[in-house]
């Protein structure tokens, strides 16, 4: 319950907003990377988010938020209980269940980054933990298609997903080696080149590989290098700190861990074989390359560490099941598991949950509980009213100059006029400018320009004084041309096309 009253009052957050300029792209035209785009987020992402607005005819965020969390954590926490070993599945349930609260409600405060729904990060949650799954069966040619199909699909998911993409086709390619199953490997190899094959033939078909190399591996490429475009450069502290603030009690499991392996390596004589294969080597593996992935993703965002979920999900209760089978103190292994995992609940969001639900029920206020900034502090209300007012019976095309202002005014407009352009914001244009990487400028210019010479449209809304700052380049140039000023306001300035 709470949820859904959370995501129908939480405030728009620019990511979320990012989907939905991208699904109504999409929408309009399909083709990745020309049609559409989305940042970091791959086109499949998009496609999913827009099959679901197909289907369900959905148009406001918190639906499609309710949609893409309940279709991808409750899967996933399906997934990963039937995989676990018997005994260790209400550890490896409960531990999900405390991590997902503690990402996503650590607070009822202004613009928590981690109270919104986050859809690469739940999706890429969900094929993990299909892929878990499917590696604590018997292997079949059916399922080792889905695997070659998961580890075609994780990186055009989102881009960071390619350390976890490589550690799943490690583990699996040398699990087969070490098992002799040959036929199966050779299997899974040529299912996988005749998905990139198919890939790489619908790129090459549509024109499309030239776009695919310079938006999703050039530009994500340069955004997590160090110092790219203004951002900052990679910092592990950064992780740490998150996790000593969240995620501290991980900190136990791992000297656990780390106890137990010394002992068992100091008993037995060391095989890398059966080293390799045990359930602990492959979540913790799991584990460590998920924490990889969290920091070249180099931004400290909250929801990255959506990463976490299933592998150290997974991690403590093979941790468990390791400690416990054939133990006669099994039963007070598993009361030290389960404090520990509940002491971490957060149980402060219980109890804000509880009063959110009760007030809400009792028509009381809820205004004391803040669940992020409103529309109005994002992009001025003055703005939408006058471009509400000035829209035509045929719905014209309009731009916006901006990243999150754009998308919230895109948002609000979405019954009156088309979006523009097949960017989604003016990250890379702006930044690349001000940090003088003139390969992307020119590159982000030129596909401007040519966007506008082609459909010019009725208004242009300057929500970033782009214009301003851009002195000398050819937008500015170009809106001089073809461009009248309409609309002065605080933050933004609104151009209408002249009448040729």
């Amino acid at each position: 319950m709470c949820r859904i009253i959370s995501f129908r009052e939480n405030s728009l957050d620019p990511d979320e907003l990012e989907y939905l300029y991208a699904i109504r792209r999409c929408l309009i035209d399909p083709r990745p990377f020309v049609g559409f785009d989305s940042h970091t987020t791959g086109p499949l992402a998009i496609y999913l988010l827009a099959l679901i607005k197909i289907l369900t005819g959905f148009s406001k965020l918190y639906q499609l938020r309710l949609v893409t969390y309940f279709c991808f954590i409750l899967p996933s926490l399906y997934f990963i209980y039937d995989a676990l070993k018997p005994g260790a599945k209400i550890i490896g349930a409960t531990a999900f269940t405390v991590f997902v609260c503690i990402s996503n409600f650590p607070s009822f405060g202004p613009y928590y980054d981690g109270i919104f729904c986050y859809n690469t990060e739940y999706q890429l949650l969900f094929y993990s933990a299909i892929l878990y799954w499917i590696t604590q069966h018997p292997y079949t040619k059916t399922r080792l298609l889905g695997v070659a199909l998961l580890i075609f699909i994780l990186p055009l998911v989102k881009f960071q997903a390619i350390p976890i993409t490589l550690f799943f086709a490690f583990f699996i390619s040398l699990k087969l080696i070490l098992e002799k199953e040959y036929n199966y490997l050779k299997f899974t190899v040529i299912a996988y080149v005749a998905f990139m094959s198919i890939g790489l033939i619908y790129l090459v078909s549509n024109g499309l590989l030239e776009d695919f190399y310079y938006f999703y591996l050039v530009k994500n490429l340069t955004y997590m290098s160090s110092n790219a475009l203004g951002q900052s450069s990679i910092d592990p502290t950064n992780f740490f700190h998150r996790v000593n603030l969240f995620y501290s009690f991980l900190y136990i499991f791992l000297l656990i861990f780390l106890y137990s392996l010394i002992n068992k390596i100091s008993a037995s004589k060391f095989s890398f074989r059966s080293f390799f294969l045990h359930p602990l080597t492959y979540s913790f593996s799991f584990l460590v390359i998920s924490t990889i992935t969290i920091i070249v993703s180099k931004n400290d965002f909250g929801h990255y560490y959506i990463f976490l979920f299933v592998p150290a999900s997974i991690f403590i209760a093979d941790l468990y099941h390791a400690l416990s089978h054939k133990n006669d103190s099994r039963n007070h292994i598993y009361a030290i598991f389960m404090i520990i995992l509940i002491a971490n609940f957060n149980y402060r969001f219980v109890g804000k949950s509880c009063e959110l639900v009760w007030n809400k029920m009792n028509a009381k206020s809820v205004e004391h509980l803040n669940f992020g900034k409103p529309l109005n502090s994002i992009i001025e209300k003055e703005l939408i009213d006058w471009l509400k007012n000035h829209h035509t019976a045929k719905k014209e095309t309009i731009l916006s100059l901006g990243w999150t202002q754009s998308q919230a005014m895109y948002y609000e407009l979405q019954d009156d006029y088309l979006p523009m352009y097949s960017k989604s914001n003016f990250f890379y244009y702006k930044n690349s400018f001000e940090t003088k990487n003139t390969v992307i400028f020119k590159k982000e210019e030129s596909i401007l320009i040519n966007a506008l010479a082609s459909e010019k449209p009725l208004f242009i809304v300057d929500t970033w004084n782009l214009l301003a700052e851009l002195k000398g380049t050819q937008l500015p140039q170009f809106v001089a041309n073809h461009y009248d000023l309409k609309l002065t306001l605080n933050k933004n300035k609104v151009y209408q096309r002249k009448n040729d």
